[in-house]
């Protein structure tokens, strides 16, 4: 209707919508099924489904729509929810339940049809590849899962899930089945492991199609299968497509009252194969670039190990491997456009990548000030990756999708894989990172790193920042720069003859937030972090 959705969305909703005394056939009927259309935005809600044959004595329950993804809309007009119990049955009473955070639930043509008999379907819940785009330098044994349902009111015979997946040419690359014997009426088979898998060889897209089938004419065979198209590329690691886009401003409520609404969010992509393979740049999007005009934001690559099993990136299991800065010209949104930068800088040895690794690419934004202006963020609900990311966890090898920090000093923040959602794969952002086969050539290509032979405390600082060398070697020439998050470098300093001491540099005319200090010498280069309190 006119203005759906475009309301006031109060937290804390809870709304009920309940029939009438419904009369049924009684006896010889085999169940019901319930039918209605239903316009939705999913952040954090429960829509429940009950449903009562006794006058609201007694109810049964279900919930529904748990596919969505946080902010999608529903992407199917209609739901047919089966009623279990309701064989033989004289009345029935029906209750929408919405126990809601923001948004809204609206239902229409509400219908009760006798259940059909044959209706197998694989439900939401499938698992994608890790990627969508994955370079094919980096590519794995790509693995399947589904859940399969019988919704219809007997029970099925010599049921099948199938996978299959082609090439851009129709080829097919790939094909498996499970037997799955007999499904019961009203029965969920869940987190069918698919018997093999798929590593592509070539650079191209592939389709992939789970189906679940038996000997007999299903009902509904518009969700007997469920397929999706995945790319190997030459260079491209990304969790999206560039569809089902979606700009989401992180609420304020995020952060303590005094707390600048600093914010962090990347993708995770695990390379295999990182040896002679360098990063090239990471590509990003910038919402709400206006209103950051003049502000600075940083590309960091981390590198990170899971060391306690907690699924969440601690800062000490955080290891920045390279990064970058970017100054918010303020036309980056207008309109909105990939943005590419060199990660590392040019000005950086290129950062050849480590077998075995999980890297987090991540967007950073060290807010000002407490200003209520923070970072928004584009996301795609496209894919979901709630099953693979499950499928992960049941092969022990743990592939993530997203991490998301929220804090006034991100260098202490754990990062979440939940993000904004409290489900782990239910979006992605619309972050890419390029990789190549060449380091390139740079100003500082030949240098080692002195990163362990150097430190710098106290971190945070006031006044003083203190430098200490452990050099293997004598330095003839230290040069060391002050740089703030947009890149801009605010002062320098160069020190002969430095090896084994400490140097003290002013801090105290900075502004509290986050800066860097290069150092570079014949000996090696290396760039730290801090935090000027």
């Amino acid at each position: 209707g006119q203005g759906l959705g475009t309301g006031d969305c109060p937290v804390g909703q809870l709304g009920e919508l309940v029939s009438p005394v419904i009369p049924l056939r009684g006896q010889g009927t085999p169940g019901y099924t319930l039918k209605f259309y239903q316009s939705l935005r999913q952040f954090n809600s429960d829509y429940l489904l009950l449903w009562s044959v006794n006058g609201g004595a007694t109810w049964d329950t279900t919930a529904i729509n748990q596919e969505l993804e946080t902010y999608e809309v529903n992407p199917v007009p209609y739901l047919l929810v089966p009623l279990t119990g309701t064989a033989n049955a004289d009345s029935l009473i029906v209750k929408f339940l919405f126990q809601g955070n923001y948004y809204y639930w609206v239902i229409d043509d509400v219908q009760v049809l006798v259940q059909e008999p044959n209706n197998l379907r694989i439900t939401e819940f499938y698992a994608l590849p890790p990627n969508m785009y994955t370079p094919l330098s980096q590519v794995e044994p790509i693995g399947f899962l589904a859940d399969v349902a019988n919704i219809g009111s007997q029970n099925q015979p010599g049921v099948r899930l199938e996978m299959i997946v082609q090439d851009s040419a129709s080829a097919v690359r790939f094909q498996s089945e499970n037997a799955l014997g007999a499904l019961a009426s009203n029965t969920l088979l869940e987190n069918q492991i698919i018997q093999g898998t798929f590593t592509p060889n070539a650079v191209g897209s592939y389709r992939a199609a789970y189906e679940v089938v038996s000997a007999l004419t299903d009902f509904d065979p518009s969700d007997n299968v469920r397929s999706f198209t995945f790319y190997v590329t030459d260079s491209t690691f990304a969790k999206e497509d560039g569809t089902n886009t979606q700009t989401i401003s992180p609420d304020l409520n995020n952060w303590a009252a005094n707390e600048p609404p600093s914010v962090a969010y990347g993708n995770v992509f695990y390379v295999p194969r990182g040896k002679g393979f360098f990063s090239r740049n990471i590509q990003f999007v910038i919402p709400n670039a206006e209103e950051l005009k003049g502000r600075g934001l940083i590309l960091s690559l981390y590198k990170w190990k899971d060391s306690n099993g907690d699924r969440a990136a601690q800062a000490a299991e955080r290891t920045l491997a390279a990064f970058n800065f970017y100054e918010v010209l303020g036309t980056e949104s207008n309109p909105l456009r990939l943005i590419s930068v060199p990660v590392p800088s040019l000005e950086e040895p290129p950062l050849e990548l480590e077998d075995s690794t999980t890297y987090l690419v991540m967007l950073e934004y060290y807010a000002p000030s407490v200003d209520g202006i923070t970072l928004d963020a584009l996301i795609s609900t496209r894919y979901d990756y709630k099953a693979q990311y499950l499928l992960s966890l049941l092969t022990g090898k743990p592939r993530f999708t997203t991490m998301t920090g929220t804090a006034g000093d991100l260098t202490k923040d754990t990062y979440s894989p939940n993000g904004f959602s409290p489900l782990v794969g239910d979006y992605s952002y619309v972050i890419r990172w390029n990789i190549s086969k060449s380091g390139g050539v740079t100003p500082t290509q030949d240098l080692p790193s002195i990163d362990d032979q150097t430190a710098v405390f106290p971190n945070p600082a006031t006044d003083w920042v203190h430098i200490q060398f452990d050099l293997k070697a004598p330095a003839k020439v230290m040069a060391v720069e002050w740089i703030d998050a947009t890149g801009r470098v605010l002062s320098s300093y160069r020190w002969e003859n430095v090896q084994k001491e400490i140097r003290s540099i002013p801090a105290a005319g900075l502004s509290p937030g986050v800066y860097f200090l290069r150092m570079v010498s014949d000996q090696g280069w290396v760039v730290k972090r801090v935090v000027r309190k």
